[in-house]
């Protein structure tokens, strides 16, 4: 008699653009191309990559596999999509995404809460470090703020740190400040305050979370 052992896979991973690129034959040297390779094996095996192809080196890119919760919101994505209805996701992760929990977990799958609109919610792919920044801030306001080298290597998918010199300079704390507004909605201003932590405030928050900070 034959005892089978179910084996249990990971149904998300994130990759950098340079580990995909290895993943396609690339050796010394970073190439679109290898990247583009490395995406579509992927692809092939049956993962859904929710970040597009192109982008900083160190970004991270998720991949989702087919039975994960939001496979199909990752293809919809893929396809054009960005509004959501708000409880399709809820539904599919098990989670309100007015709570921490939800937050966390919409990072992990790669995307970051842009906007809200009644019952809708416009999701944009990220690094899902930058994405658990982004999520935790539309919660409301933080006890604590995160250290200044985390918020920056999160936005500016910095190289890791042994090939690197100093994270943190007066020109990414303004880079990242600038960045975080444009882009995401968020008042970044305390990164200019050179210390070590800071905190991301949100334009917006979900109803009954916290405070939104005007935008």
């Amino acid at each position: 008699m034959t005892t089978q052992i179910p084996v249990r896979t990971r149904k998300v991973v994130s990759r950098t653009r340079a580990a995909l690129a290895r993943e396609g034959g690339a050796r010394q040297r970073y190439s679109r191309k290898r990247l583009r390779i490395g995406i579509e094996r992927r692809m092939r095996d049956g993962w859904i990559p929710v970040a597009p192809a192109t982008g900083a080196r160190f970004e991270q890119v998720t991949l989702l596999r087919p039975t994960h919760p939001l496979a199909a919101v990752a293809r919809a994505y893929l396809r054009g999509q960005r509004c959501f209805e708000r409880a399709r996701i809820e539904a599919a992760l098990g989670r309100p995404l007015d709570s921490q929990a939800g937050a966390a977990a919409l990072a992990a799958a790669g995307f970051g809460l842009l906007r809200q609109d009644g019952a809708s919610i416009e999701l944009r792919a990220a690094d899902p470090r930058a994405a658990r920044l982004v999520n935790r801030a539309r919660l409301g306001r933080q006890g604590r703020g995160y250290r200044v080298e985390r918020v920056l290597e999160a936005f500016l998918c910095l190289p890791p740190a042994a090939t690197r010199r100093h994270a943190v300079t007066d020109e990414r704390r303004l880079e990242v400040a600038r960045l975080v507004r444009d882009e995401w909605q968020l008042d970044g201003d305390d990164l200019l305050n050179c210390r070590p932590v800071a905190r991301l405030a949100s334009a917006w928050t979900f109803a009954g979370t916290g405070p939104a900070v005007p935008a």
